[in-house]
């Protein structure tokens, strides 16, 4: 059973460009929100959305947007990018960072990558992060990706994006471009995940792992994923581009937003209905 809760979190201070960042947080306030992101030169960039806490048994998997709630909630514990260049026998992930700008709220990392016959500096990468709080009890990641080919030849490119939530007991479902996350905890916490922008080649819903172990895999190529559209367990949800021929300083572009919402719980409601009905009782009095 995984649940991704101890994310070690580092402030990063003032907007400013640095040449790698291994570890973003980005934040809201009024209602307060917190985006923690790890990014791994070795195996890719796991996400979550949550509270910062000094806790080790509290870490971003959790929330409190600061008014009595407090509200538990799975992290996705990963939202990996995968691409192979020219069939070159195997995905990698995005490793080779060379430039980022941290905001409050915003950041954008910049990734020079090989082609598949491990040449380097031939596709560049770009992501830029945004977080919104659209109330206490949602939040929005919106994530803007492009791909550029930077070199002077024509190159064939496939891309894989991964959403894997931390819990063990959830289930997904997809639908024309939404990955649905429903979790096994209280509030109804709801994850959605959805791709904007380029065509989806396939996709699949897998649990345990089996998605990321296929990109993991040294020796093998991914053609297309398997267009499962549900499953339930320790869930994932991946995307498939087929870029086809990117041609020397083209470029594709897509758009990957998560939202997070939760539903207070019931005790939290019962007082707020409390309060509600107070403020009522004191106007009628007063008339």
């Amino acid at each position: 059973m995984k649940r991704y809760l101890g994310l070690t979190i580092l402030v990063l201070g003032a907007v400013g460009a640095q040449a790698q960042v291994s570890n973003m947080t980005l934040s809201t306030t009024s209602p307060n929100w917190v985006y923690n992101h790890i990014f791994s030169n070795s195996i890719g960039n796991p996400g979550a959305i949550g509270r910062t806490t000094t806790s080790s048994t509290n870490g971003a998997g959790y929330f409190n947007p600061g008014t009595g709630l407090n509200v538990a909630k799975d992290a996705l514990k990963r939202l990996w990018f995968y691409y192979n260049g020219d069939g070159g026998g195997r995905e990698y992930a995005l490793s080779n960072q060379v430039a980022a700008t941290v905001g409050a709220s915003s950041a954008t990392m910049t990734y020079r990558e090989w082609d598949g016959a491990n040449n380097a500096n031939k596709f560049e990468w770009t992501l830029t992060y945004n977080l919104t709080a659209t109330s206490v009890n949602s939040a929005t990641m919106t994530l803007d990706w492009k791909v550029k080919n930077v070199s002077a030849e024509d190159h064939s490119l496939n891309v894989f994006i991964l959403g894997d939530l931390g819990g063990s007991n959830d289930s997904i479902t997809y639908n024309n471009g939404r990955y649905v996350f429903n979790t096994n905890l209280p509030n109804s916490t709801k994850i959605t995940m959805d791709s904007y922008g380029l065509p989806i080649t396939s996709y699949e819903a897998t649990k345990n792992d089996a998605t990321f172990n296929k990109l993991l895999g040294d020796s093998s190529l991914l053609t297309n994923l398997t267009n499962v559209a549900s499953e339930t367990g320790d869930v994932a949800g991946a995307y498939h581009f087929n870029i086809g021929t990117l041609r020397s300083n083209d470029f594709r572009c897509g758009q990957i937003v998560v939202k997070y919402e939760a539903v207070p719980e019931p005790a939290t409601m019962a007082a707020l209905g409390l309060g509600v009905l107070a403020v009522a009782a004191r106007r009628r009095r007063s008339n």
